[in-house]
């Protein structure tokens, strides 16, 4: 039997997939998540849904979300006709998680162990204010895209009730097969137009019967002629005149900056070989020609570029890996594996804001390797601690949604040899206050950036 909230059992599913009943979303039940900032959280995405309807959800992050027909009830257990408003959002970043005031640490038997994330989620569905539940027996398949590698993440969901994460299984992440065959399907990047040279009149000029091949962007050229480019004297041709004389078996043209213009030339002959630098130029109207030729490739290449350049950074925001689970309840679940604090330097810490603020309406969260986050409230201050060989940076959330930072090179700053000498270590964090009030988190990733 399902309720409206507390964990109940797990059952696992065939095809390496494992399927949970946890505690829907019930916001007065959501004590344990306490968001730091006013009004800056990480947004959903909104669907309307048919709820009579298959549908599967894909993200452009990489991730989807398949949802059976007839998956939704009521509170009362009865099936849900007609729109569903369902309601999606990951966390992957600091930024995300520190946002989402969204506990990441995990209780086991009286021992507090933190959580190294791989991606989190939140899901939930509505019609109209009400909330709706998923069915019994029916369960949604969350392929949530995934930036972080590792085979040892386990999938937990929040206990709102309990206040803790419950420990549902593993399964190792799968590529993301979408965004390799749409990387594959890109093919070669365009090639740029060269743009022709006119003839300056003044630096000697010759014709050669060279080989092409490859040289796609030369073979529409007619009446081309080529000019010493280079700033070698040994292999300046107006310096070496013999190379006129000289009878060559073979010419060979090969790219030396095509950005510029520019390509070597290689002369092979029965008894002497010469390699210089060299540049194609027309003269009269075949330069002409050729640049109004030039000017409309520009504009289709620049085009081309242009949709190629989109279409790279919409893929570089995909995930490479997909872990995937079906889950049988609304609310939020967590890819985690337990952060380890081997070799770490535990300490008495204070903060200087250079402001006065009453310490228990600051909280600092000590960010490591872009992705762990730590909550330390005032009441933890005293049991501080990091690890010397990790990226460390801290975020003090102030009031009114101000923020103060100490940097990765103050954390490189510490004496850690002094800290570890002391008999009860003790340190003052210099911290500072950024200039600007937070008011999105796309503006609080840049702090944590910075």
């Amino acid at each position: 039997m399902k309720t409206k909230s507390g964990l109940l059992y797990i059952i696992p599913m065939s095809l390496g997939l494992s399927m949970i009943t946890m505690c829907s979303v019930d916001k007065s039940n959501m004590a344990c998540i306490k968001q730091p900032f006013k009004n800056v959280n990480v947004p959903f995405h909104d669907f309307v849904l048919n709820a009579s309807e298959e549908k599967t959800i894909d993200l452009e992050n990489g991730t989807s979300i398949s949802i059976p027909a007839n998956s939704f009830v009521d509170a009362n257990g009865k099936m849900v006709s007609g729109e569903v408003n369902f309601q999606y959002r990951e966390f992957h970043t600091a930024a995300d998680i520190i946002a989402s005031g969204i506990p990441m640490v995990y209780d086991s038997a009286g021992i507090k162990i933190q959580f190294e994330s791989a991606g989190m989620f939140e899901i939930n569905a509505k019609q109209g204010d009400k909330q709706v539940y998923i069915a019994n027996g029916k369960n949604l398949q969350v392929s949530m895209a995934s930036f972080k590698a590792g085979n040892n993440f386990n999938f937990y969901a929040l206990d709102t009730l309990e206040k803790n994460w419950e420990n549902i299984g593993s399964l190792s992440p799968t590529i993301n097969q979408k965004k390799k065959k749409e990387i594959e399907a890109l093919g070669a990047c365009p090639t740029k137009p060269i743009e022709p040279k006119e003839y300056d009149g003044k630096t000697p000029v010759f014709d050669i019967d060279a080989d092409y091949t490859g040289l796609t962007e030369l073979q529409e050229f007619s009446g081309v002629v080529w000019q010493y480019a280079g700033t070698n004297g040994e292999s300046d041709l107006t310096k070496n005149n013999w190379v006129y004389k000289h009878s060559w078996t073979s010419a060979n043209i090969k790219p030396f900056d095509k950005d510029n213009g520019l390509y070597s030339l290689s002369l092979k002959g029965n008894k002497r070989d010469f390699t210089t630098i060299v540049s194609p130029v027309l003269k009269g109207k075949n330069f002409a020609e050729q640049m109004s030729r030039f000017q409309e490739k520009m504009e289709s290449y620049g085009l081309v570029k242009e949709g190629r350049e989109k279409e790279e950074s919409r893929l570089q925001a995909e995930g490479d890996l997909i872990r995937s689970f079906a889950v049988s309840n609304f609310g939020i679940y967590n890819w985690d594996r337990q952060y380890k604090e081997e070799d770490v330097i535990r300490l008495a810490a204070d903060f200087d804001f250079g402001d006065k603020y009453k310490a228990n309406e600051i909280t600092v969260f000590l960010v490591i390797n872009d992705g762990t986050v730590i909550k330390y409230p005032k009441y933890a201050w005293g049991e501080f601690s990091f690890k010397p060989s990790d990226k460390n940076r801290m975020i003090a959330v102030l009031p009114g949604n101000n923020v103060a930072t100490f940097s990765v090179g103050e954390f490189k700053k510490i004496n850690t040899d002094e800290l570890k000498g002391q008999d009860k270590p003790h340190f003052t964090f210099k911290m500072q206050k950024e200039n600007s009030k937070v008011a999105s988190v796309e503006q609080l990733h840049k702090i944590l950036s910075i």
